[in-house]
């Protein structure tokens, strides 16, 4: 039987079993697939750059704890302009009320009232500026008896000023600091911008959360008729929910639209009619549908690298079917056999080769996923199953479409069809090219794959996140000055990404607070001498312009005493000469014949001493700090820039200025009648704050400064805000940060530390450690995988140094057109090694089964462009998207698939041919043809 004899049992069985039950096939497949349908549709995006890691690692378990804990630590802000502080405040009062109902808000930030600091002001204060004021009023006392009582008389009573005339509370506060006097709101330009914080209960990289709040949001503003307030009002949504609510679904959706119609169109303009587009694109959507609900059940999401996994699969399978359909038209059409032996035929040949290219693709795209980036290893994943789901469909759904598309629309055979099935080609006598040609060819391959290794040491890496991130659209310099002015009004620090340190209870927070607390004050010379090493700190104080600071820094702050070069205080004006005359009473309590009253108190000397000590670092916090080493303090001391905890507002040694302030009270009541006068004005307005008299606890805190520090459990203060300075999306920044501040140490334990920005250090770690393992292990698959299906030693070299040389010539390709590397694009490498053999195979099997290498390139090199534009549809889905990272990666894939379709119809003629030449001189015979694929 010749047929028989042309064609393998496997084949035969799979012919009869196609043309017996075409219907059932289908309808199977049909089935399977709309199940795996509805698992798709359940299938979503996740953008977040953790979603490349795995749960395991130290960023993505701290972000997820955070998530749990504290939900969301960014604000969403309300500007509102307008000429009139009155209107802006007034309609900044409603739309705050509005936003507090809303379920998806879970605090707004608007009227701060300072009441409670000002009433409490003096516990703000450090301990010796209590003793300073103690011994200003004293000496003001004494000062003023003294002239009361003088033998001069009062001749000069009221030319002079007092002592007491100095202590006003204008003067009291610019002395000691006692900075409570911020604004109500937050605000700027005299009230002509207002803002609202409002904290959302979803963060802003949930993407249909944002364009939803932000939408509605807007809508709220509007409903509220801000132009009734003020004609000229503006109120504007700001912040982080703005600027990144971009989702890539829409550019993933409408790529993939475009590249079905595309890869339509090709279809039939390939095989010249829309009979193919059936055939093909059932099955092959079909396998697409079953990789993704694989996908849907393993995974339950798709991150940014294998989002666009359903056109890649397109792309990808494309190839096995289109392949497999040409052969079996070919034997239709061209040679007139019958439908089975037709199909029987395909698949014994082209099936083979296919069958080998499948295996290998697969196999190559199977080892990604033993490393640990996922944005390498979930698109391996799914990728192989795909490849392995899309042969499946080529060799069963797909010739059970055509036998039932024929029985419509047959091909029929042209005229002179043979009738029977095509032999392969004698091999005593293959068609080569003539030495010249080789040799020329060889020597022109190693000057174009040397320029290309050479030119491709140029291309450099790409670290700034913020060039490959989708980004929104670039703001004008109107725009940038009116940015610049809401983060004035709110605090530029916190309106930059922070780190949050997740705390167990509020002691550990507070060693916490007091650690970066002392940090964020110890100036450039105090560092160095605390650690020894060089303050990388700019000159700036950091956080100066931040309103937050103020109240958490300013007023809450305990002084640490790290401040070698401390603002001097203002000098005690000399006290006068002491009269030599005796004194008489001042009132009627006291006798004043001496000044044994005056003289001062041991405890206040003591506690003078304690002042002392206190501001000096403290010995607990000084250990704790030397604990985590120079270099990592150094960096830690160079970067924050602001921390923020519940502790901030809770004054530290309570009890002592307690004391201070009740003897300051108590020689003001007992000698009141000093104060005449300008004085006895001045001392109406601060003497209010004198009434403190209990230490302030947590729980007496306005509930503004509360509801800022409880997490989704209701806890307070079981949380640190971290800020630091330095361009968060740059790889090299977040990674120095990452090194100072992933986790901090307490007496108690370690403490987690999380932010966003965590995340991109370890994704660059992860990739830098596993490219060179993926990219090894993709050509180890490929060496096996074709040594074993070919059963040679030739094959793989050949298939190897094919995709090399394909990778070089495009590096040398990415150094001309300025491109670079970055952690989405360089995935395009494995991925390339995986679909860059495939030609090289299909054209290796072809040689092997004419036993000519210009009769392989003739039968398939319209079939090798044609699979290789339909894969580059596949990845030129992502050249439309608004994501330049990803868009970059189309790029690479696209021209890098090109680039090995060249080099398998260049490098694998020149290689056969230079080993046929090697073979004749070394005297062995050329007239065994080598071996192939197992049939």
């Amino acid at each position: 039987m010749a047929e028989s004899a042309q064609t393998s049992a496997w084949a035969r069985w799979v012919a009869r079993v196609v043309m017996r039950r075409p219907f059932a096939i289908v309808a199977f497949a049909l089935t399977v697939g709309l199940i795996a349908f509805t698992f798709v549709r359940q299938l979503t995006i996740n953008q977040q750059l953790r979603a490349l890691l795995p749960d395991d690692f130290p960023s993505v378990v701290h972000l997820a704890e955070l998530e749990q804990r504290i939900v969301n630590p960014t604000d969403l802000y309300l500007t509102i302009r307008s000429p009139s502080r009155e209107a802006n405040v007034a309609y900044g009062e409603k739309l705050a009320a509005e936003l507090g109902k809303r379920e998806d808000i879970r605090y707004v930030i608007y009227h701060q009232d300072p009441a409670f600091f000002r009433d409490n002001s003096l516990l703000y204060a450090d301990l010796d500026d209590l003793l300073d004021l103690r011994k200003r009023v004293i000496d003001g006392i004494q000062e003023q008896i003294r002239r009361e009582t003088s033998m001069l008389g009062d001749s000069s009573d009221g030319e002079e000023p007092s002592a007491l005339d100095e202590l006003s509370e204008d003067k009291i506060r610019e002395r000691y600091k006692l900075d409570t006097t911020f604004s109500e709101y937050f605000e700027t330009d005299g009230g002509q911008l207002v803002v609202v914080r409002a904290r959302p209960t979803r963060p802003h990289i949930d993407f249909a959360f944002t364009t939803k709040i932000v939408g509605e949001v807007e809508a709220l503003i509007r409903e509220l008729d801000p132009e009734s307030y003020h004609p000229d009002i503006e109120v504007k949504v700001a912040g982080s929910y703005v600027d990144h609510a971009h989702s890539i679904e829409n550019g993933v959706v409408g790529g993939t639209a475009v590249s079905i119609g595309l890869l339509i169109l090709i279809l039939a303009l390939y095989f010249r009619g829309a009979r193919a587009i059936p055939m093909v694109l059932v099955p092959l959507v079909l396998a697409a549908l079953v990789a993704l609900a694989i996908a849907q059940q393993a995974y339950g999401e798709l991150n940014l690298v294998s989002a666009f996994m359903f056109a890649v699969l397109l792309g990808l399978g494309i190839d096995f079917m289109v392949h497999i359909l040409a052969r079996y038209r070919d034997e239709r059409i061209g040679r007139g056999l019958p439908q089975e032996q037709a199909l029987a035929h395909a698949l014994s040949t082209t099936g083979m080769s296919t069958l080998t290219g499948a295996l290998s693709t697969a196999l190559a795209f199977a080892v990604l996923s033993v490393v640990d980036f996922r944005g390498i290893s979930q698109f391996g994943v799914i990728a192989s199953i795909g490849v392995l789901l899309t042969y499946l469909g080529a060799i069963f759904v797909m010739p059970a479409m055509a036998v039932l598309v024929e029985k419509v629309r047959p091909w029929k055979p042209r005229a002179g069809a043979t009738k029977t099935a095509e032999v392969a080609a004698t091999p005593a006598s293959p068609k080569s090219f003539k030495p010249w040609v080789t040799i020329t060819g060889f020597v022109v391959l190693v000057g174009v794959t040397a320029v290309g290794a050479v030119v491709g040491q140029g291309v450099e890496f790409e670290y700034d996140l913020n060039e490959i991130d989708a980004q929104p659209d670039p703001l004008t310099p109107q725009e940038m000055a009116r940015k610049e002015q809401y983060r004035r009004a709110v605090g530029s620090a916190s309106t930059t990404a922070p780190a949050v340190a997740l705390t167990a209870d509020l002691e550990q927070s507070r060693e916490v607070y007091r650690q970066l607390r002392a940090l964020l004050d110890m100036s450039p010379k105090a560092f160095t001498a605390f650690t020894g090493l060089p303050s990388l700190r700019p000159t700036s104080a950091p956080g100066d312009d931040d309103p937050f600071l103020a109240h958490a820094g300013g007023v809450g702050s305990a002084n640490l005493g790290l401040d070698e070069e401390p603002e001097p205080k203002p000098e005690p004006e000399p006290e006068p000469d002491k009269p030599d005359t005796d004194e008489d009473d001042f009132d009627d309590e006291d006798d004043f014949d001496d000044d044994s009253m005056f003289e001062e108190d041991p405890r206040f000397v003591e506690l003078g001493k304690k002042a002392e000590e206190l501001n000096q670092l403290d010995p607990e916090v000084a250990r704790q700090l030397k604990a985590y080493g120079p270099e990592r303090l150094q960096i830690m001391h160079d970067r924050i820039i602001d921390v923020a905890s519940i502790h901030a507002f809770v004054p530290e040694h309570q009890e002592l200025k307690l004391e201070v302030i009740r003897d300051i009270r108590k020689w003001i009541d007992r000698k009141r009648g000093a104060f005449k006068g300008e004085a006895a004005k001045k001392l109406e307005q601060w003497e209010p704050y004198l009434k403190v008299d209990r230490p302030i606890t947590i729980g007496d805190l306005p509930e503004w400064v509360r509801v800022q520090f409880q997490d989704a459990n209701g806890e307070l203060g079981k949380f640190v805000v971290v800020w630091s300075r330095g361009t968060k999306a740059d790889y090299r920044e977040s990674q120095y940060i990452y090194r100072g501040f992933i986790s901090l140490e307490t007496s108690s334990g370690t403490v987690p530390v999380a932010a966003d920005y965590f995340v991109i250090t370890e994704v660059f770690d992860t990739l830098k450690a596993d490219g060179p393992v993926v990219v090894g292990l993709a050509l180890i698959a490929l060496v096996i995988s074709v040594t074993v299906l070919f059963r040679s030693f030739a094959a793989p070299v050949v298939v190897l140094v094919t995709v090399v040389c394909a990778l070089l010539w495009l590096t040398g390709v990415m150094a001309v057109q300025g491109w670079k590397f970055h952690f989405l694009n360089i995935i395009a490498l494995p991925l390339l090694i995986g679909m860059g053999q495939d030609d090289a195979i299909h054209l290796l099997h072809r040689k092997n089964e004419l036993g000519s290498v210009r009769g392989a390139l003739r039968k398939t090199s319209g079939v090798l462009v044609f699979t290789t534009v339909t894969t580059q549809i596949g990845f030129g889905g992502m050249l439309g998207v608004d994501h330049p990272g990803l868009s970059s990666l189309g790029w690479v894939a696209v021209v890098g698939m090109l680039l090995c379709l060249i080099a398998s119809v260049s490098v694998v003629p020149i290689l056969l041919g230079l080993g046929q030449l090697l073979a004749k001189q070394l005297g062995f015979s050329s007239r065994q043809r080598p071996s192939g694929p197992p049939k």
